[in-house]
């Protein structure tokens, strides 16, 4: 292979595992195309990193099918399949995908207490009223914020709310993890803390992980894999092309 040419992702085959893959995906967001080839596997925490502003959180939207959600200023056009454990998800409604995503700041729910916030989603699958508080009691404690379920979200700190917000995710079991930034609102130490409770979590409940950022030390302490984009011009139509590629 010409050294001056990007080296694809590695595909790596787990039969007996769950996974994730975005096969032949084409997003074009105005003058931007996004590209990828990507299969994650319940056992890996891949990364996607690289500058603000690069594209790598539409990835995420788009497997979580948001893409065209959240006050997005552009239309997003889409190409390629998504799979999820041998199963096809690009064509489902983002409830029916069995994903969970993690928004950089959390994005909890400020009219409902910390327990609420982390049993909202058990609530609209119709668990009882009981079970749903005992699940969320039991995944603040996983998350180490024992005792906090009657909390207001207004008292919790930047690391504390994305702790509920991870709690609030995993308590769906989901199939597909995704973190949006999860780490850059944080300060050194408190990032420290979140990412071993992240590496912790997911060996307990292992499911394919994706999460973007543009810290290295976050990536390099994190990542089993990492993903970065290599960018040419496309100058028929003049498109800037970013493909997501194995890092070296």
């Amino acid at each position: 292979m010409n050294p001056a040419q990007p080296v694809p992702p590695v595909l790596p085959v787990h039969s007996n595992l769950r996974y994730f893959e975005a096969r032949n995906v084409e997003l074009t967001i105005a003058a931007l195309c996004l590209k990828a080839n990507v299969k994650v596997s319940e056992q890996e925490r891949v990364a996607i990193q690289g500058a603000s502003g690069t594209g790598k959180s539409s990835f995420l939207r788009y497997f979580a099918g948001i893409q065209n959600e959240l006050g997005s200023q552009s239309r997003v056009e889409s190409e390629g399949e998504l799979w999820l454990s041998g199963v096809r998800i690009d064509q489902l409604s983002p409830e029916n995908r069995d994903i969970g995503l993690v928004f950089q700041d959390g994005a909890l729910f400020p009219a409902l207490s910390v327990g609420e916030n982390v049993s909202f989603g058990l609530k609209v699958r119709h668990v009882s009223k009981i079970e749903r508080l005992k699940q969320a009691e039991e995944w603040l404690k996983k998350v180490g914020l024992d005792g906090f379920s009657g909390r207001s979200v207004s008292d919790l700190s930047g690391g504390e709310r994305q702790r509920v917000a991870l709690a609030r995710t995993l308590i769906l079991r989901p199939k597909l993890l995704l973190l949006d930034e999860p780490f850059s609102a944080l300060d050194a130490e408190l990032k420290v803390g979140l990412r071993e409770l992240i590496r912790q979590l997911h060996e307990e409940f292992p499911v394919p992980l994706i999460f973007v950022s543009h810290d290295l030390t976050d990536v390099e302490n994190l990542a089993t894999r990492c993903l970065r984009f290599h960018e040419t011009t496309d100058l028929k139509s003049q498109r800037i092309v970013r493909e997501l590629v194995e890092s070296n």
